[in-house]
């Protein structure tokens, strides 16, 4: 993949541990689809790690007292190493929530 150099500098880890994380991330997701570069873009989807007691108890089992940083490490950059969260860097933000995969029918 071609990277410009803010790209280059977030994979290198120049923007902080959690971007260096994230861009591997979407690096290997860009690698495995063919990209050739990514799309330059000010608005995120995200998956907030947190969003149901089924992730935060599942992560807390297999991560331990880390909290919403090692749910957002584990789950979200896909890293088995633990980063601080930053602030979001974007205009607009679409958060997807999930679903508990044995009660899914149930609306609480």
């Amino acid at each position: 993949m071609t990277l410009t150099d803010d790209e280059k500098a977030m994979l290198d880890g120049a923007r902080g541990a959690a971007k260096q994380k994230a861009m591997e991330l979407l690096v290997r997701y860009g690698e495995a689809l063919g990209a050739e570069r990514f799309v330059d873009t000010n608005n995120v989807a995200g998956v907030p790690g947190s969003s149901t007691l089924f992730l935060q108890n599942y992560y807390q089992k297999h991560a331990g007292a880390g909290g919403y940083e090692a749910i957002f490490s584990l789950y979200d950059l896909d890293s088995d190493v633990i980063v601080p969260v930053p602030e979001v860097q974007a205009y607009t933000c679409h958060l997807q929530g999930g679903m508990d995969p044995d009660f899914w029918r149930n609306r609480a």
